[in-house]
């Protein structure tokens, strides 16, 4: 994992004359440190039983195709 320079892609830096503000997902806390991040929150990984049901429920009926299904799960392990 690395830092990325938010401007160079598009994204202004948050402050309160644009009102804007930045969400970034990481599993490694220092991205967030090295790039001067100020409020930080820690999130934890969902089981996978979790992550399964959060997929399929953003996913829909799609993953209970046979040949679709094992490749779900994979994923679903995978994110969570």
């Amino acid at each position: 994992w690395e830092s990325i320079d938010l401007e160079a892609v598009g994204i202004p830096n948050p402050s309160s004359e644009n009102g804007s503000a930045t969400i970034l997902a990481t599993r490694n806390l220092e991205v967030c440190n090295n790039m001067r991040f100020i409020n930080m929150i820690e999130v934890g990984t969902l089981s996978n039983e979790e992550a399964w049901k959060l997929f399929c429920e953003q996913v829909g009926r799609v993953v209970n195709i046979p040949g679709i299904l094992p490749f779900a799960r994979v994923i679903a392990e995978r994110c969570g």
